[in-house]
């Protein structure tokens, strides 16, 4: 869908086999980051910055198989992390852009975030809003999501779409004077959203 919509998002590919992880690593360059596809939250990553570390992380740490494939992406350094808390009602969308303030890596339930954004140029914020928004228009949501992103090279790469309630959204909501979860539930109860808009 996010190539459909010609978005962007970080290279990635579903191994499952070592080989099908190393072609894979080799070809978009290390590092990388491995997710097993049978965890959630995030336990049971790692990032491989050589062949070798991809290899052993495989053999000791993730059962790889048709069965219990790996998620293998291009891993960014040094790139900044953000996301926008959102309700949609399936035509309009209102959200909040959140900009983490550390680099990327750092679980979204561990970071630190600040709204409105700080050093965030114009720009991506836009690409981040645009995203929110069309991926919503088109998966038809009719409630609260949350969007993720990471910020490399003036690109904005779609990491995630949560369909639910962000643990951030209470501060989302108090910071900018909109109450998201006001409008999720006239969302979910099939009524127009009173406001629409991102960050306006």
């Amino acid at each position: 869908l996010v190539e459909k919509l010609g978005l962007k998002q970080p290279e990635w590919t579903e191994a499952a086999s070592i080989r099908e992880a190393l072609f894979f690593a080799e070809s978009v360059g290390y590092p990388v980051i491995v997710r097993p596809s049978y965890v959630l939250s995030g336990s049971a990553m790692k990032i491989a910055h050589s062949s070798n570390e991809l290899i052993e992380y495989l053999k000791k740490a993730a059962r790889v198989s048709p069965e219990y494939p790996v998620v293998v992406s291009k891993f960014y350094e040094n790139a900044a992390e953000a996301e926008i808390d959102a309700v949609s009602d399936s035509k309009r969308v209102v959200g909040v852009t959140l900009e983490h303030i550390e680099r990327a890596g750092v679980h979204s339930g561990d970071s630190t975030m600040v709204t409105p954004v700080k050093s965030l140029p114009s720009n991506l914020v836009s690409q981040m809003r645009e995203a929110a928004i069309r991926l919503a228009l088109e998966l038809g949501i009719k409630g609260p999501f949350n969007i993720q992103f990471i910020l490399k090279n003036g690109d904005a790469y779609v990491l995630e779409l949560n369909l639910r309630a962000s643990r951030s959204m209470p501060f989302s909501s108090k910071s900018r004077g909109v109450n998201l979860m006001d409008l999720a539930a006239e969302a979910v109860l099939d009524k127009e959203l009173s406001i629409g808009a991102v960050d306006e």
